[in-house]
């Protein structure tokens, strides 16, 4: 009996790898747990010994503790799955599902049926539709795939060949839906089975009972060229046999249309994916009411001819004139563009129109050109288009469709046309795979694991560029896959290996013919854009790193984006992927000049700099302030106009900005390196995954900052980089940092900098226990804020010594110093001052035993952290108001403030997440 909760589980793997529980979708990350449900999978309700799970996840190198790695991935599984799923008996582990659970299983069976079956076809076409694509895909077992997949796809193509037998000799007439998508299933599994000729022969018997046997003779001639390159025969009996049939009554071919009915261009057999996109064309071309047209654009060797291509073969039944296919040679980088006359010359001769009929005068070959497809259903491809006036003048009237593939994003057609779009991004990193595999085997891809993933992120999971390095690998059999890796890793020759024998086998020269067709100014911003290494560019960071103005900038990101060679993925912020980037990058050292680059350079980093600074203010006007450095013109900065504009420009640009500073600190611009991790100290500090790579950034601008002499820059960045490790725990090496900054900032006679290391140690002292230390300490600073006029600064020194006497048990004058640091902070506006403030009073509170006046101050406190933004203090203080309020005997307000504590720390801070779990397991309210 399976447990009803392990019954509302689905496993899927004859296609892409998919669970589902009650319908609803489980995410299982790539890696070894989806490889042992699969192998699980494949023989439900029965066990499976730990030696062949090891076998089939690990492969040739299993781990050296087989059972409990065995047992660490089931229990990851088992938690993430229903209760039960998974058991263990004495023979191994066992999936506890029936057979109608995984699709293999249902597969298995359906496919069993008996010719004298009265249900046999239909149990058979409900076999054949199970599949999705190839089986396993998303499963990382080079064993598991080996054994399994042949013998299943074995078994599919049986079941196919035996569905369309039925269909072709059956008892009932053929039903023509089932027919096309007959055909369409066939026309598939041969792109993965080329040499099949039973499988041929089907194809040809079914095109000719459509009415399509010009096409089923096209279909011959290519199997048969196809028999003859690769294993050196003819074609067999039966295939033959069909031939001749459909050579016997010429009558009926050309009745069928033959002469006009053009086919397109066959597309790649290792086509992959993009089930979304041709989603998409599918509703695009069916809801159109007259001429669809939808244009597919997307960057250089995206693979979009490869798409619509693919998209036109599944679907030829649909148009019963055809598809007419021509390439534009909008960026050919050996050819110009197609002129119209010879496109048209090129698409009448396709239609059947005699040379001799087609006159010179172009506008007479328009007119004869639409007369002639004026009735016709077809489909007509116009591929590699230069813009919207080369496309517009060969679009079809009427009854005939259009799909137009393009780097342009073409909104001459889009506006004025009507024309639909599908944008086509990289592929999928489970596509990506998927191409190399059908390329180079799933044996040569599933031994190197670690080198695919490489290649792929590499080639930007490019289809072109992946394409070239498989055809490196598949014509050197020798080579590993990781030599191939380490050649692409540097990214000064990353393109060069990205390259064939002629210009048309390039990524630089796929890229290159994109940036020829540019403007000046447009090209100049796009070679400039090569200085800029971060993922993603603002229009202010662009017009601050072009020297231009913001509505100049618009307008050139705008023509970059139309031209593929950017991507616009929010309003005004840009992508420029790293195959892009690197041609700007070799374009910039051939083409501006070294002040051009400086002035740039200087540009961008004063935008981010001069920005950050901005923000950092308006979170905490308080702080220790820096100066900022002369800027060159035309320097914009993004808008940031209050706490809330900063925390959000803080949250988008965080780990920009640290990356920023690293690069700074590398190139030679130290200064504004070190003034960035400043910057970013507020918020970094209310950010536990900041806090390492806060840390190694100060630390390594230490070393930077002294070889270039700068005293000022290292006094801070030791500061920073105590402050980072004093919260890390760290607080030997922290220590050893405030004394250095004290010394640097005493050298420069900095007294305010001193001050502010005080206070920095001071806070650590307390960290390690040392509270008496800290309030003698504290003692002192407070006596120097005083009668400065500093309310915030007095607040935030009296609010410290208040915590740390409260630690100490002086708790009357521990809740008498907090509430005078609570007015200093209210009355200078000091809102991260005063969150600290009810912070530390809702702790006096609670050890005088006042715990009402205790769970106010902690609501407050945490009410004010998650509008500032610091998810673990609002997450604490959430904690400890649920506690006072459970210890009050108010149980729905502590699950209430359990619940919104939870909900605000997210994965920001485990240790408190696990706390507030365990709360509410306790009180019956963990949220789902």
């Amino acid at each position: 009996m399976v447990d009803r909760t392990a019954s509302d589980l689905q496993v899927g793997l004859l296609g892409s790898f998919e669970v589902t529980v009650a319908g609803r979708p489980v995410l299982l990350p790539r890696g070894r747990g989806r490889a042992l449900l699969a192998v699980l999978a494949m023989d439900p309700g029965l066990p499976v010994t730990v030696e062949t799970l090891a076998q089939r996840v690990w492969g040739a190198r299993p781990p050296q503790h087989v059972r409990a790695s065995v047992h660490t991935v089931v229990r990851r599984l088992r938690s993430r799955l229903p209760p039960e799923s998974i058991g263990f008996s004495a023979g191994g582990y066992v999936l506890k599902a029936t057979a109608e659970q995984v699709d293999v299983a249902r597969f298995r069976r359906l496919a069993e049926a008996e010719p004298g079956d009265p249900s046999c076809a239909e149990k058979l076409w409900a076999a054949v539709r199970l599949w999705r694509g190839v089986a396993f895909t998303g499963v990382d077992s080079e064993d598991l795939y080996a054994a399994e997949v042949p013998a299943l796809t074995d078994r599919y193509l049986s079941a196919l060949e035996r569905v369309a037998d039925l269909s072709l000799v059956g008892p009932r007439f053929p039903d023509p839906i089932e027919i096309t998508e007959l055909t369409q299933r066939i026309r598939a599994a041969l792109e993965h089975h080329p040499l099949r000729e039973s499988l041929w022969v089907r194809h040809l018997r079914l095109l000719d009972l459509t009415g399509r046997r010009a096409e089923a003779l096209a279909a011959y001639e290519d199997v048969r060229r196809s028999l003859a390159d690769e294993l050196g025969v003819g074609p067999g009996a039966e295939l033959s046999a069909v031939f001749a049939d459909l050579l016997g009554d010429p009558e009926d071919a050309g009745r069928s249309g033959a002469a006009t009915r053009p086919v397109p261009p066959s597309a790649p057999s290792t086509f992959v994916g993009r089930t979304d996109a041709l989603a998409a064309i599918d509703e695009l071309i069916a809801s159109g009411e007259q001429a669809p047209v939808v244009v597919v654009s997307g960057a250089a060797g995206v693979g979009k001819t490869a798409l619509v291509l693919h998209w036109a073969h599944l679907h030829y039944d649909k148009f019963p004139d055809g598809v007419v296919y021509v390439d534009l040679r909008g960026f050919d980088p050996n050819r110009r563009p197609m002129a119209l006359g010879e496109a048209l010359r090129l698409v009448l001769a396709e239609l059947g129109v005699d040379a001799q009929q087609v006159p010179s005068d172009v506008h007479r070959q328009l007119t004869l050109y639409r007369s002639t497809i004026a009735e016709r259903r077809l489909l007509v491809v116009l591929d590699n288009a230069r813009d919207a006036d080369q496309v517009r003048p060969l679009l079809p009237p009427r009854t005939a469709a259009a799909l137009v593939t393009s780097r342009d994003q073409l909104f001459g057609v889009v506006s004025r046309e009507g024309a639909s779009t599908v944008r086509l991004g990289p592929l999928s990193g489970d596509e990506a795979r998927e191409l190399l595999r059908r390329r180079l085997g799933a044996r040569r891809v599933g031994a190197e694991d670690g080198a695919v993933a490489e290649i792929i992120e590499t080639c930007d999971r490019l289809p072109m560029a992946l394409s070239l390095v498989a055809a490196r690998a598949a014509t050197n059999p020798a080579f590993r896959l990781s030599d191939l890796a380490d050649e692409l890793r540097p990214e000064s020759g990353r393109l060069d290996n990205l390259s064939g024998p002629d210009e048309h086998s390039s990524v630089r020269a796929a890229i290159r013919s994109s940036y020829l067709a540019l403007g000046p100014e447009d090209a100049r911003v796009f070679r400039l854009l090569g200085l800029h290494r971060v993922a993603e560019i603002s229009l202010a960071a662009t017009a601050s790193l072009a020297g231009v103005t913001l509505t100049e900038a618009s307008s050139t990101m705008a023509r970059l984006a139309a031209a593929s060679l950017v991507e616009e993925r929010r309003p005004q912020r840009y992508v420029q992927h790293d195959l892009v980037r690197l041609l700007a990058v070799d374009l910039l050292g051939a083409s501006e000049s070294p002040e051009a680059k400086r002035r740039a350079a200087l540009g961008v980093l004063g935008h981010y700099l001069a920005t950050a600074r901005e923000a950092a203010m308006l979170m905490d006007p308080q702080q220790y302030p820096i100066s900022l450095l002369p800027m060159v013109d035309q320097v914009v900065l993004d808008r940031v106009t209050s706490y809330d504009e900063a925390l959000a420009w803080f949250t988008a640009m965080h780990e920009s900005l640290l990356e920023v500073a690293w690069i700074a600190l590398a190139t030679g611009y130290p200064e504004y390196g070190w003034r960035l991790v400043w910057c970013l100290v507020d918020y970094a500090d209310r950010r536990a995954a900041l806090w390492w790579p806060w840390a190694n950034l100060a630390e390594h601008a230490v070393v930077v900052l002294a070889a270039a002499g700068d005293g000022a820059g290292v006094a801070q960045c030791h500061r920073l980089a105590g402050q980072a490790l004093a919260r890390l725990g760290e607080y030997d090496r922290a220590h050893e940092h405030f004394a250095l900054a004290s010394e640097g900032f005493e050298r420069i006679g900095d007294d305010v900098g001193r001050s502010y290391v005080l206070r920095n140690d001071t806070w650590t002292c307390a960290r390690e226990g040392r509270f008496a230390e800290a309030v003698a300490r504290m003692e002192k600073l407070v006596e120097l804020f005083t009668g400065t006029g500093d309310e915030a600064g007095l607040g935030r020194a009296m609010n410290s010594m208040g915590w740390y006497l409260v630690h100490l048990g002086d708790l009357d004058r521990a809740l008498a110093t907090c509430l005078k640091a609570l007015e200093h902070a209210q009355t200078s506006g000091d809102r991260p001052g005063e969150a600290d403030t009810w912070d530390s009073l809702a702790l006096a509170y609670q050890r005088l035993g006042r715990l009402e006046d205790a769970l106010e101050a902690a609501e407050r406190a945490a009410e004010q952290y998650e509008a500032l933004g610091d998810h673990v203090s609002a997450a604490r203080s959430g904690l400890q108001a649920g506690d006072l309020s459970e210890d009050l005997g108010d149980r729905p307000r502590a699950r209430g403030a359990w619940q919104r504590a939870l909900v605000v720390v997210d994965n920001a801070d485990p240790e408190i997440r696990a706390i507030l779990t365990l709360r509410l397991d306790g009180a019956g309210g963990q949220p789902h």
